[in-house]
């Protein structure tokens, strides 16, 4: 059983550390988070301790890390906060769900990928990402560096992604896609084209018109 520290006290901090004991079977430790930030001593029970401090209470070799900031920034947070731990001597956990299919050929350091993803057949998944449930990455994809997938997010084969990307909620990236960085795919999004660097893509807007009972099963049923 190995201890950690959550770095982070959002929902998804709670939400995560919830996910290690129960179904990791790790003991999280504690909450930390940088001084001029805290807010409470405690969350759910557990110390929130000043990442100033964290030396002062476990020893380096004690502990693991797992950085649960967001995407602020477009990932940056995590990224900045990722290399001063390093920096500074911590070990950096990963996350995996016990329910998540990896058949990955490698993932980094730092991930956390939640229940019911999947990493498919010869897929590469780089240092600090964020897969929320059901994401699927499939066979012969390459994620990069510190992106945020919302969830349900398909990523079709051999698509390569590159760093600092957010993919809102059931979105889907058609196959043999080059995605470059720090961009946005909204919620909904099928893309079929590649995305160079600092790009938005939105869906597009719903069509909502009244219709009669007679014209709604014509819809549906086409007679």
């Amino acid at each position: 059983m190995r201890k950690v520290v959550i770095f982070g006290t959002t929902n998804f901090s709670r939400e995560l550390s919830y996910y290690v004991e129960h179904d990791g079977g790790d003991e999280v430790a504690a909450y930390v988070l940088d001084k001029k930030y805290m807010k409470e001593s405690t969350l759910d029970g557990k110390k929130v301790i000043a990442y100033e401090e964290l030396e002062s209470v476990y020893a380096k070799d004690e502990i693991e890390i797992l950085i649960s900031l967001g995407y602020s920034r477009m990932n940056q947070n995590r990224k900045e906060v990722f290399e001063r731990c390093k920096r500074d001597g911590w070990q950096i956990g990963s996350f995996i769900h016990s329910s998540v299919e990896n058949l990955a050929s490698s993932v980094g350091e730092g991930n956390l990928i939640m229940d019911k993803a999947e990493l498919r057949f010869h897929s590469v998944i780089g240092d600090g990402n964020i897969l929320m449930t059901k994401t699927v990455i499939s066979h012969d994809c390459i994620v990069g560096d510190f992106n945020y997938f919302a969830g349900s997010n398909h990523i079709t084969g051999y698509c390569n992604i590159g760093n600092y990307n957010f993919f809102g909620t059931n979105c889907v990236i058609t196959d043999r896609r080059i995605i470059g960085n720090h961009n946005i795919v909204g919620a909904g999004v099928c893309l079929n084209r590649p995305l160079e660097d600092h790009m938005f893509v939105a869906p597009a807007a719903n069509r909502i018109n009244s219709a009669s009972e007679k014209m709604m099963d014509l819809m549906l049923i086409g007679k």
